[in-house]
């Protein structure tokens, strides 16, 4: 039974990864999230208001990680 939830959560995740490349290249950010709440496989692990934080982190603006500079210490 552990397998198949693990193949189930996986299709949870290529769902919302679906959504959130739609949302990039134009689609209304909450139609598709609507969208997504009304598959049981994705309400099964994520609640709506997962899913906007989801979304939130996703799509945020590249450049608040630009300027993030790491260093390597020998």
């Amino acid at each position: 039974m552990g397998r198949l939830k693990d193949i189930s959560y996986y299709d949870a995740e290529v769902l919302l990864d679906e959504a959130i490349a739609k949302v990039k290249q134009g689609a209304d950010r909450d139609k598709e999230i609507d969208k997504l709440c009304e598959h049981e496989v994705v309400t099964t692990y994520f609640t709506r208001e997962e899913l906007i934080t989801v979304f939130d982190f996703e799509l945020q603006d590249p450049r608040f990680f630009t300027n993030i500079k790491t260093e390597t210490k020998q």
